[in-house]
């Protein structure tokens, strides 16, 4: 059985517009075998909360199996502060990432993922990136 890697990648901010998540395959993994759909809110209270879900795509063969998924976190985000739901993700200081594993995802399945951290002390003072 071949092992087949997906590249998830975060564009840079362009304007208002702000896409999360692109990501594709090649051909031969075609149609794409999941989905990820993303969320991102900005509390008042200087709290950042990120939302994906992931889905199965039901034309899938077989259920896919250990899936890692990687949330990488901007500077002006305290990532010590996060908080997942469900429980399970793993903060990684030096790489700045949240790290996922789920074991299975049967075909046609979804499944959500929380991420929650408070904001930077520059971003809550108005700057590093802070909306007007």
């Amino acid at each position: 059985v071949p092992s087949h890697a997906f590249r998830i990648t975060i564009p840079p901010p362009a304007d208002r517009y702000l896409p999360v998540v692109r990501y594709r395959c090649a051909p031969a993994l075609r149609p794409v075998p999941i989905r990820v759909q993303s969320r991102v809110r900005l509390g008042s209270t200087g709290t950042c909360r990120v939302a994906l879900q992931v889905s199965s795509n039901p034309a899938n063969g077989a259920d896919l199996t250990d899936l890692t998924i990687l949330a990488f976190v901007p500077p002006e985000v305290e990532g010590a502060t996060l908080r997942t739901s469900p429980a399970g993700g793993v903060w990684n200081g030096t790489r700045r990432n949240v790290l996922w594993c789920v074991a299975r995802l049967g075909v046609g399945e979804k499944f959500q993922l929380q991420a929650q951290f408070e904001m930077g002390a520059a971003w809550r003072a108005g700057g590093a990136g802070r909306p007007a």
